[in-house]
């Protein structure tokens, strides 16, 4: 009766450590979630961030960016990140398209330098950041 136990118990471990290690691709392919945990794991070598990263000084509204990228996969959106040190970003939005206008960014008369990036996201799945571009910002213009 103990060897039955033994190898139920070991039937029971080998379905356990099964679903453990088991994981299911998203329908883009791009990330892993594991079954057990329910959890993200991220496939660097399969999220494709975005590419071609472009700035311009929107003339319309001063001292806003325009930021213009390629598409990255078929991805539900984009996560448009910008700050005033280089690698640091502390602001954020998210656009669907492949452009966006920031808001009027704050400068000093010599200027402020922003940083801007992009990366692609779908749900909890991002990509890596685009190239980095920059403008400064004085107190009136965009330059």
């Amino acid at each position: 009766m103990s060897f039955v136990a033994g190898a139920a118990a070991r039937s029971v471990a080998s379905v356990v450590m099964l679903l453990v290690t088991f994981a299911l691709a998203d329908p883009a392919g791009a990330n892993w979630v594991s079954v057990a945990s329910g959890s993200a794991t991220a496939r660097a070598d399969a999220i494709v961030a975005p590419t071609g990263l472009s700035s311009s000084c929107n003339l319309l509204l001063g001292r806003s960016v325009t930021l213009n990228w390629s598409a990255a996969n078929a991805w539900a959106g984009y996560e448009v990140r910008w700050g005033t040190s280089s690698g640091v970003y502390t602001f954020s939005a998210t656009t669907t398209a492949t452009t966006y206008s920031t808001p009027a960014l704050s400068g000093s008369v010599l200027g402020t330098q922003y940083y801007f990036v992009v990366r692609a996201i779908k749900g909890p799945w991002m990509s890596a950041n685009s190239n980095q571009v920059s403008r400064s910002i004085g107190t009136l213009t965009c330059l």
